[in-house]
């Protein structure tokens, strides 16, 4: 047989026997050839008992019990048509089907050997669901890239990279189930620049629009976006008041009760008069704009257990505005879900803590933060 693995050679191929048993497939037209084990990893589904605990941690069923659902209905989750065209994804490859990662770097004629019986699998009378529920979830992911693509032009590479890059965090998982108790999630911001109104009002809709447009990206964003909120304290005695002042206040807020329980975290933001004057001389995205973040628990001492990288950490660090409620909530408020994936070796170097964030923001020349992603310290899996 035709060695396709040598054509075109893109990268790392599949075993060659794989390659032969496709085209003798496609040659004959006879899907049978494909034992069960061939369907399942061809639907990168092999081993089926580790993507079906993917897909139950996921969205809460069976790879079986998703296809049947998907197969009545394109009103499907992002995650739920990830999975069902694309199973498993993120960092949950299995090691048993390293190969399939590798797809995007198949030659050109591996690649559409593949394809060519992918199609023809799909013909086999006992696949009659799986073909439907593939068709659906198509259709359920083609709505989601049609509400992105008038966004794309807000962002850079590099802001889309850190925000998606995220989805390897369970943070949007974490958001659903704190919603489950909370009908909000997200910040509160503290004006201390008492400059002309109208500059506040542009920069409070500014940070509106960024966050909308920004929250589009995340894997199923459509359960969390609708929900974000952000409580806006203005307070003429918070005037140029300094970190620790600020960061008293804030927790003297939460203890009176004058912060939605949605909103209480060991964060809250503020904005001064660099930041406000950050969206007056960029008001149009992409942007530089940002606000302050300032770790609600800070005291002005230094914890001697610091890194020296750390030690120059004053409580505060430079947010760009549209990762606030992306890869800043993402890589810095944890969750339970956040533990369970640490315990999984998945997320170690993607959290960050107060010191790490402020670290990385002394990179660049603006020191803010998220920086380009390649410094930002993604898992070693992607």
């Amino acid at each position: 047989m035709r060695d396709w693995a040598s054509i075109d050679r893109g990268g790392p191929q599949p075993p060659q026997e794989n390659i032969d048993k496709w085209e003798r497939a496609v040659k004959e037209n006879d899907p049978s050839i494909l034992t069960n084990e061939d369907r399942l990893r061809m639907l990168r589904r092999w081993p089926l008992d580790k993507a079906n605990y993917y897909c139950t941690f996921h969205v809460g069923s069976t790879i079986d019990e998703l296809v049947q659902k998907a197969a009545k209905t394109d009103n499907l989750t992002e995650a739920e048509a990830i999975i069902v065209l694309n199973t498993p994804f993120g960092d949950s490859i299995p090691e048993d089907q390293q190969e399939m990662t590798n797809q995007k770097r198949w030659s050109s004629n591996t690649k559409k050997m593949f394809h060519d019986v992918l199609e023809l699998l799909l013909t086999a009378p006992e696949m009659g669901s799986e073909k439907t529920a593939r068709t659906n979830a198509e259709i359920a992911f083609g709505r989601i890239k049609a509400l992105r693509k008038p966004e794309l032009k807000n962002f850079s590479i590099d802001d889309l990279k850190n925000i998606t890059g995220c989805n390897m965090l369970p943070w949007v998982k974490g958001i659903e189930k704190h919603l489950e108790q909370q009908p909000v999630w997200g910040f509160v911001c503290i004006r201390t620049s008492f400059g002309e109104d109208s500059s506040w009002e542009t920069f409070k809709e500014f940070f509106a629009h960024a966050t909308e447009s920004a929250l589009v990206f995340p894997r199923n964003f459509a359960s969390i976006r609708p929900f974000w909120k952000i409580q806006w304290i203005e307070d003429l005695s918070m005037v140029d008041a300094s970190v620790v002042d600020l960061c008293s206040y804030f927790r003297r807020l939460c203890e009176e009760n004058k912060v939605e329980p949605g909103l209480r975290h060991d964060a809250f933001l503020y904005a001064n008069t660099e930041a406000i004057d950050s969206v007056i001389s960029s008001p149009t995205m992409p942007s530089p704009a940002f606000v302050m973040a300032a770790q609600a628990a800070y005291d002005g001492t230094t914890n001697p257990d610091l890194p020296p990288l750390y030690q120059d950490f004053a409580g505060s660090v430079r947010i760009s505005i549209p990762h606030v409620y992306t890869t800043f909530w993402a890589r810095l408020i944890s969750t339970a879900e956040d533990l369970q994936e640490h315990l999984l070796g998945k997320s170690a170097r993607m959290r960050h803590t107060w010191g790490e964030v402020f670290a990385k923001a002394q990179i660049i020349h603006e020191q803010t933060y998220p920086i380009k992603p390649f410094f930002m310290g993604f898992s070693p899996e992607r």
